[in-house]
């Protein structure tokens, strides 16, 4: 980069505090893009950036939790976090972490124990909620679900995963604080749209943005005490558009064995993930050992039981499924991969 470029971007690179994106949820879903994008060629840019935001997050909020399931963004954070109380940079209760494992008939979910495994590793000694699925439970589920439905007229997630969606925000409620999560990094940005591993639409020219992905941004949501920690500014998410990103080939997977969508190391699941993974294990290596994310709820039980079965069979026949939208510039034009090198024409940056 040139000292010419390294001047504009010190000028772009500015803390926008949670305040990255500005969604409207009435009538049309749409999402504006408020500060510039670009591309991040250092991976290792995004641990410097995201240890900088958890300390503005602990800063900025009087009492913090970070939510970790064991998966690869969460367990991301895990290490930036690890990092912070070792360099004195941060107390060891300042966030404190808490990690929901979901049990159906007494079986918990498949990596449970791997994640508690990972976050010791690190040094933590961290706060476990164990949670049956009785019909308690389940009756929490539900509301949670249809006054998500309610808010913004779709499910959180596809019709699979939106039970599970509602028990994770259940379980940051009963915890309380305010919350980090690491759901969404940029694998919606200039990526294919991919839905329980299945590609669906292969336009990657834009940013394609989920309701639940900017629920935080609303003061009516139904859990409005969470932080979607990637968005906390426009420093931390450019660390996600990497040049691997936005010149790589999808796997042609045509040569495979067949393999079910519901197994982690689907080509898939590389095809919507491996841009992150790459960051990720080039800046802490031993987040290999948390690779391939399996559900949060056992699938076996899962497909055993009724109560999950009806539920779900009612929202396909009742709800719109999760609502979508391709984020869109200050001037109303959709965001394109030509405005990560152009933002000054759509950007004040003076």
């Amino acid at each position: 980069m040139n000292i010419g470029m390294k001047a504009k971007m010190q000028k772009v690179m500015k803390t926008t505090f949670n305040n990255l994106l500005t969604p409207k949820f009435e009538d049309n879903f749409e999402v504006t893009l408020n500060y510039p994008l670009w591309i991040t060629e250092d991976p290792l840019t995004l641990k410097r950036e995201c240890k900088r935001g958890l300390l503005e997050v602990a800063e900025t909020y009087k009492k913090v939790s970070l939510a970790y399931s064991g998966g690869s963004d969460s367990g991301f954070l895990l290490c930036c976090l690890r990092d912070l109380i070792n360099e004195g940079k941060l107390k060891k209760d300042t966030i404190e972490v808490f990690q929901g494992v979901f049990l159906l008939g007494g079986i918990p979910q498949d990596d449970a124990a791997r994640a508690t495994r990972f976050a010791h590793s690190l040094g933590f000694d961290h706060k476990i909620y164990n949670l049956e699925i009785d019909d308690t439970m389940h009756d929490k589920v539900i509301d949670f679900t249809l006054k998500f439905i309610s808010r913004y007229n779709t499910t959180q997630e596809n019709y699979f995963n939106t039970y599970v969606c509602s028990l994770q925000d259940i379980v940051s409620e009963m915890h309380g604080d305010t919350i980090i999560r690491a759901v969404f990094t940029a694998s919606q940005t200039f990526s294919p749209r991919i839905t329980d591993g299945v590609i669906v639409d292969n336009d990657d020219n834009h940013w394609d943005i989920p309701v639940n992905m900017v629920t935080h941004y609303d003061p009516d949501s139904p859990n409005p005490h969470e932080i979607e920690f990637f968005l906390w500014d426009n420093r931390i998410y450019s660390c996600f558009i990497s040049p691997f990103k936005l010149k790589r080939r999808l796997i042609d997977s045509e040569p495979l064995p067949e393999m079910p969508i519901s197994v982690p190391t689907h080509p898939n699941y590389f095809n919507k993930y491996l841009d992150k993974w790459i960051i990720y294990l080039q800046c802490y290596p031993e987040m290999s050992e948390i690779l391939f994310k399996i559900p949060s709820l056992n699938r076996e039980a899962r497909a055993k039981d009724i109560r999950i079965i009806e539920f779900t069979e009612y929202l396909k026949e009742t709800y719109p499924d999760q609502k979508k939208c391709f984020a869109k510039k200050p001037d109303g034009q959709y965001f394109t991969r030509q405005d990560l090198l152009n933002y000054e024409e759509y950007f004040d940056v003076s």
